[in-house]
């Protein structure tokens, strides 16, 4: 005797299809909306009208009610701006032109390496705004780009991954990744080398259209992923402070021409608004822990923020410093609030301090500098100076300095070492120039 459907398993898959259906509607209501509205302004017709048009449009194209209001407002909304095209600043991606713009690859409808239609890509753009602006989790705001990104091919992964404290990246939210994968890279240390550790560090976008780019610059990524035809990282910011990065990869090559690369730019701003919202606008400002951090020192101790030119740092100002710090820099003559390394320090901080923090901030290993002399020592004055420490606290570096003994055996010079043993010159330790070291299994 064979048993009939579960009637519970019934009606609990019915209230499933229900909800599903009611989130649909509900993400696609606001770009409904605005269709009417530019209707109604051009037609000069109803609301009741403006919906019956473009539910005759959908059922006569069969294309779903929600595109086809994209499509409508497409046609009037200006296309994204994301300031200076940062794009501009990605890793090697395909060849610039002469005017510096990237030079398309040659269209093949098979492979994604078409050229982009603005109007398809403005459509699926809008529809994404719409189902960020409705996300009520991390994997909503994966889910939009996944299923809603504007004219690229469906991305065979997405990740979404906020930054921590010591430069860390914790994956909140991820599609297309493997379980056992997920669970091995929950958190990214910052010396991994991986497209969306380099993106985070460097503030930069990422770029790699096809499979010769990734191997070129990533091959352990082929080794992890034999699938894997094109990838693209892309920073996270909010006021000048690196929230995350979110990453997408395909199975095909993609031509990520200069339509397409505005459009990846503005869809990691749409991805930043809602990771601020959903975060209750925890990016805003300098989280409280750093006072903590600060203040829990037994040192003078400051925390840095890069002033940047580019992507690349510029200056350092004092974000924060405790007591200690202002009554040592108040011995000195030196004055920490509302001012940066460059400036308070010009002595030293040209040629010993700003690229000592730099080098911190930018491979994330801590370091100590010795023999540092203080703005009021004179030429020939015996005394060793200050030994300084740095470590990176997210886009943050933690600078704190103690006073030394004068070295026996000569005078006080400033010698950079590696708290990883090394003991040579600064920047002995870390990635090499010029290269990059394939990317690591994180512990």
């Amino acid at each position: 005797m064979t048993e009939g459907p579960d009637p519970l398993a019934a009606v609990v898959e019915q209230l499933r299809a229900e909800r599903d259906g009611l989130r649909t509607a509900m993400r696609g209501r606001a770009i409904i909306e605005q269709a009417k509205g530019v209707l109604m302004a051009r037609e000069r017709i109803t609301a009741e009208e403006a919906f019956d048009r473009l539910r005759r449009v959908s059922q006569r194209t069969n294309v779903r009610l929600v595109e086809v209001a994209a499509r409508t407002v497409a046609r009037v909304a200006p296309p994204p701006t994301v300031g200076r095209l940062r794009a501009a600043a990605a890793r090697p991606s395909v060849p610039a032109d002469d005017d510096g713009t990237t030079a398309p690859a040659t269209p093949d409808r098979d492979d994604g390496r078409a050229g982009t239609d603005r109007l398809v890509a403005h459509s699926r753009h809008l529809l994404m705004v719409t189902r960020v602006d409705a996300a009520e989790a991390y994997d909503d705001l994966v889910e939009a780009l996944a299923e809603t990104g504007p004219d690229w091919p469906g991305p065979g992964s997405v990740v979404l991954a906020l930054t921590e404290p010591d430069g860390a990246l914790r994956v909140v939210a991820a599609r297309g990744i493997p379980a056992e994968l997920a669970s091995q890279w929950a958190r990214i240390p910052p010396q991994i080398d991986t497209p969306l550790t380099d993106a985070a560090r460097d503030r930069s976008p990422v770029l790699l259209p096809d499979r010769d780019a990734v191997r070129r610059t990533y091959p352990r990524l082929l080794e992890l992923n034999a699938r894997l035809a094109a990838c693209a990282a892309l920073p996270l910011t909010h006021r000048g402070r690196l929230l995350g990065v979110v990453g997408l990869t395909w199975r095909v090559p993609v031509d990520l021409d200069h339509t397409r690369q505005t459009y990846l730019m503005a869809a990691a701003d749409v991805v930043t608004r809602g990771v601020v919202r959903l975060t209750g606008g925890a990016g805003a400002a300098p989280p409280d822990w750093i006072r903590a951090v600060l203040d829990a020192n037994v040192v003078p101790a400051a925390a840095l923020r890069a002033r940047r030119a580019g992507a690349e740092p510029a200056d350092f100002e004092f974000a924060q410093f405790n007591d200690l710090a202002a009554r040592c820099a108040d011995r000195h003559g030196v004055r920490l609030a509302g001012t940066t390394l460059l400036t308070a320090l010009p002595g030293v901080g040209p040629g010993e301090l700003f690229p000592f923090c730099r080098d911190v901030l930018t491979d994330g290993l801590p370091r100590s500098l010795a023999g540092v002399r203080p703005p009021t020592a004179q030429e020939g004055q015996p005394g060793g100076g200050y030994e300084v420490r740095a470590a990176r606290l997210g886009d943050l570096v933690l600078m704190s300095w103690r006073p030394v003994a004068a070295d026996p055996g000569g005078p006080a010079t400033g010698r950079r070492t590696g708290d990883r043993g090394g003991t040579g010159r600064f920047g002995a330790v870390g990635r090499p120039p010029g290269g990059r070291p394939a990317p690591g299994r994180p512990s």
